[in-house]
């Protein structure tokens, strides 16, 4: 057992104390922190023993030997609400994620065992580089977080996550932060009080570290500290890509910090997003020096606020950003405030200048800023200008009638393809007008029918006749004695081809009734049929046991649902994990998996196989162009296909594996490069894993042996290039033809592995002299009809045999 002797981290508490209570009186002396011991630890659920001794062997191009152990090792972390998660980057890298828990954990023996485990992670594996850091979450061992963290070199990415009361916050953790040498994200989220040393921290870390691009600290709210040191801090550093903070930072400072904090703003060559949060007062002489910045920067590219107050200059000013910065792209004020408008003030000077602004591309304004009249006049320009391609409209603060004639607005101008309703259409606020659906604005809907049958049957009958709502949200609450109150729901379900995501949430009016009119069975019977919805988030109140194992197993085997979250009665609240995790590693679609509790052994046999799936997608995205491909993630996408392969041909995998190894290896490349070169990243998601781009292989097993060997082979290595592979192809000597030397020549070309296994393959030949055994070499490597082709130096116009790779590993 290793010991760490940590000063000034935890508390001593006398014999009698909690060790997980907190005392907010106690001082803070030097203690003994002992790690857990976890030799030989065996991990729950998967019954694997981890062996912490093995080191890390992530590069620029090559996975840690950690992802194939990835199940063991979140069985073992998931004891404390952690998770390691794959990165979809250029090369492969991890993140230890923080899993919202049903409950706080109090077994102290396994949160030694968790925090220990986080340590040895933390410290030996390079390949980690994304921390989500739980203040408290590990009770009194939080200091061994605090110390593996410390000068860490690896570490690139920190969200600090402080949910303890206001007063127990653990400070180590902010002086932790500034030793990160190599930090270049941080997040601050907190439901503590704001505090001095939260600031001194944040100082700290931008004047120690030089590669901070992005600080997110919306989290601390300021609004009895001088915020001058910290605005300063910012304004000098250079490298910052993206900034979030609370405009309370720039009321609580003096004229002069203010001034220097808007010259940052207006010359920053870095800055490209830049988010404002909390009330946004521009009506002050400090947001009226952001506003006059903004106008003359040219580097922010996206810009964001939350409820903004303005007078006429501010007016003016915002208008000036709009008509004189050619670089702004994307400008939102959140759809759930308003803009608050002194008395006397409009904003109809926007309308000009937005006008004629020819580069902003994205936007999200609030209703009320215009009259129906302005309105119509921009939805017609909006019409003609193609750089503007989506207006997000802030309609909380619509009443009916306005919200019908803007609907007619938006449909007179031909604008409506390129403007959207945020937040979600709530038709219980809207009188229940179900036309206003019609409307393509209209693409998110929430609907609480209660125990309004006719209200949901015609609900459902105008979103199946439109097809661009793509979210429904449906709350109903049957009565006992209504008739198949499900019924349009299932038709609404076996209807749509174009909704993406449902949330249904049945709850009981009467939970004493017996609900023996609710029955599952036609919705599930549509949605095993539906090849729309994505994302499917269910809480059922009312059901049965024997429609949770229906639905569970056609949501096993969809192929278009990737994000799935279930809430099922408490009574029975094991039954749907227990049923969706039979079978379910053969479930290469779902990519997230939500349940209320994480550590029920079929729960994570299901969540480990959305991770593994999630793994895939990160991996995939690493054959992006311009990126080397590398032979370990290569290998483990190949294993994924081979595991579908056979389970669509019936086939062996013992006795076919080798025969199909190299054509999936090549299709699955050459489907990868598709997928990402034609569709985009943003394709990879909803097809979960490169399975689905190679559809030949799973759909016609056959196709395999559709195609010479050596063709397969030459596309193989054609389009793996330079790849180090592993297990390189085997080859039948001697060659017969031409093309077999060629691609024997390639892959040795190409390939270290394949030079090692010719190398082998030639060690038993022998001879009498060099030459002699040099001929018997080629002898077994090249058939009488194929070395006719080849002389030593290339004599008669043959092929010189001393260029050739396979010479030289002969010699």
């Amino acid at each position: 057992m290793e010991r760490l002797f940590l000063a000034g981290q935890m508390a001593r508490r006398g014999p009698s104390q909690d060790p997980l209570s907190s005392n907010p009186t106690t001082s803070l002396r030097t203690c003994r922190i002992c790690l857990g011991c976890v030799g030989g630890y065996t991990a729950p659920f998967t019954g694997e023993v981890l062996d912490c001794t093995l080191p890390c062997t992530g590069s620029k191009d090559r996975a840690c030997q950690i992802i194939h152990r990835l199940s063991a090792w979140n069985d073992a972390l998931l004891q404390g609400h952690y998770e390691l998660r794959e990165r979809a980057r250029t090369r492969p890298e991890l993140k230890l994620a923080f899993v919202a828990p049903r409950a706080s954990l109090n077994d102290l023996e396994k949160l030694l065992k968790v925090a220990t485990l986080l340590y040895i992670l933390i410290k030996k594996h390079h390949c980690l580089t994304a921390v989500d850091v739980v203040i408290g979450r590990l009770k009194v061992y939080d200091a061994l977080l605090c110390d593996a963290l410390r000068d860490n070199e690896h570490i690139q990415s920190v969200t600090l996550l402080d949910f303890t009361p206001n007063r127990y916050a653990f400070k180590p953790f902010f002086s932790v932060i500034p030793s990160l040498k190599n930090l270049r994200h941080f997040q601050y989220t907190s439901d503590a009080e704001f505090r001095r040393a939260h600031l001194r921290a944040l100082e700290s870390t931008l004047e120690k570290t030089n590669a901070l691009e992005s600080l997110h600290i919306s989290g601390l709210w300021n609004y009895d500290m001088d915020s001058t040191d910290i605005l300063t801090a910012i304004a000098g550093y250079a490298s910052l890509r993206e900034l979030t903070l609370s405009f309370s930072f720039l009321e609580q400072t003096f004229d002069d910090c203010s001034d220097k904090f808007s010259k940052y703003l207006k010359n920053s060559g870095t800055l490209t997003t830049l988010s404002l949060e909390g009330d946004c007062d521009f009506r002050d002489a400090c947001g009226k020096r952001v506003l006059r910045a903004l106008r003359d920067n040219e580097s922010i590219l996206s810009l964001k606020v939350d409820e903004i107050f303005v007078d006429n200059e501010a007016l003016d000013l915002i208008a000036s950003v709009f008509a004189k910065n050619t670089v702004l792209r994307c400008f939102h004020i959140h759809p759930a405030y308003k803009c608050v408008i002194d008395e006397g003030g409009h904003c109809d000077r926007w309308l000009p200048s937005l006008t004629r602004n020819d580069t902003i591309e994205e936007m999200t304004l609030p209703f009320q800023i215009w009259r129906p009249p302005q309105w119509l006049e921009f939805f017609e320009v909006l019409s003609l200008k193609q750089r503007l391609k989506m207006i997000t409209i802030g309609w909380a603060e619509m009443s009916v009638s306005d919200l019908k004639e803007f609907c007619v607005l938006i449909c007179q101008s031909g604008a409506e393809e390129r403007v959207t309703f945020n937040p979600a259409f709530d038709l219980s606020l809207c009188d229940n007008n179900f036309s206003l659906i019609r409307c393509k604005s209209f693409v998110d809907i929430e609907a609480d029918c209660e125990d309004n049958a006719p209200q949901l049957q015609k609900l459902t009958a105008e979103v199946s006749a439109v097809s661009h709502v793509t979210s429904l949200t449906l709350s109903i609450s049957p009565l006992p004695a209504e008739v198949d109150p499900l019924s349009p729901i299932a038709s609404l379900i076996g209807a749509t081809t174009t909704l993406k995501t449902l949330s249904l949430f049945v709850t009981a009016t009467d939970k004493a009734a017996n609900y023996t009119n609710v029955s599952w069975t036609a919705t599930i019977e549509s949605l095993s049929r539906n090849q729309s919805i994505s994302n499917l988030h269910i809480d059922l109140n009312i059901v049965k046991a024997e429609d949770i194992e229906k639905l569970a197993d056609v949501i096993r085997c969809s192929d278009n649902i990737t994000r799935l979250g279930v809430t099922v009665e408490e009574r029975m609240s094991d039954l749907f994990p227990k049923h969706l995790s039979r079978g379910i590693a053969s479930n290469y679609t779902l990519v997230s998996v939500q349940f209320l509790d994480y550590t029920d052994p079929n729960a994570f046999a299901v969540t480990d196989t959305a991770r593994r799936n999630s793994g895939l997608v990160a991996r995939a995205s690493q054959f992006r162009m311009g990126a080397r491909l590398e032979s370990l993630c290569t290998y483990t996408l190949q294993g994924a296909i081979l595991t579908q392969y056979s389970i669509a041909s019936q086939a062996n995998l013992t006795c076919h594996g080798s025969l199909c190894r190299v054509p999936l290896k090549a299709t699955l490349v050459h489907g990868c490069h598709n997928v990402l070169t034609h569709k985009g990243l943003h394709g990879l998601p909803r097809k979960a894993t490169l399975v689905h781009g190679c559809h030949n292989v799973l759909i016609h097993p056959n196709y395999l042996g559709g195609l010479p060997r050596v063709t397969l082979v030459h596309c193989s290595h054609s389009v793996l290039g330079e790849v180090d592979v592993e297990e390189p192809a085997q080859y039948s000597y001697p060659l017969m033809t031409v093309n077999d030397v060629e691609e024997v020549e390639k892959s040795l070309k190409n390939s270290e592995a394949a030079r090692k296994q010719l190398c082998k393959v030639l060690s038993h030949i022998g001879g009498t002299t060099v030459r002699n055994t040099t001929a018997n070499m080629l002898k077994h490597l090249l058939h009488d009809s194929v070395g006719a082709n080849y002389s030593l130096y290339g004599q008669k116009g043959k092929k010189a045999l001393v260029s050739m790779v396979l010479f030289k590993v002969i010699v």
